[in-house]
């Protein structure tokens, strides 16, 4: 079973003042502000464009952050510098998480590696499965 990948590097952002840009902020990952002021819309997406009201859903101020909720999987996001100066940003991914396979997988290695050294310590015949049902061999 192969480990999960490395989160991808920082993808920086720079925009010019009065700019905005928009986001697509996968489940956990974070936004930090590295220069400036940024103002977040978040809100129902329509042809690419994130309808939301005038008003921010919130701002990022001096080296702050904000953090994609963990459900849903994705979150589109309206980012725009309301400084006069320019704003950086670094959008950074979630670690990546085990999934079903790799989780049951393990779990079976784990069964078997007890089932191993259970067998080859006690001095009596290994059971060829963790329940009861089947018998020894």
């Amino acid at each position: 079973m192969r480990t999960p990948p490395p989160p991808t590097a920082p993808l920086a952002i720079h925009l010019a003042p009065n700019a905005s840009t928009l986001l697509c902020m996968p489940a956990g990952s974070t936004l930090r502000l590295a220069s400036g002021s940024l103002a977040i819309h978040a809100g129902p997406l329509i042809l690419g464009q994130v309808i939301a009201a005038q008003q921010p859903t919130g701002v990022l101020n001096a080296h702050g952050e904000w953090t994609a909720p963990a459900h849903p999987s994705a979150t589109w996001l309206r980012v725009s510098n309301c400084a006069p100066t320019p704003a950086a940003a670094w959008l950074v991914e979630a670690p990546a998480t085990a999934g079903i396979s790799e989780t049951a997988w393990n779990a079976l290695r784990g069964w078997w590696s007890q089932w191993h050294h259970a067998g080859s310590h006690a001095g009596h015949a290994k059971r060829w499965w963790p329940f009861n049902a089947a018998g020894s061999r």
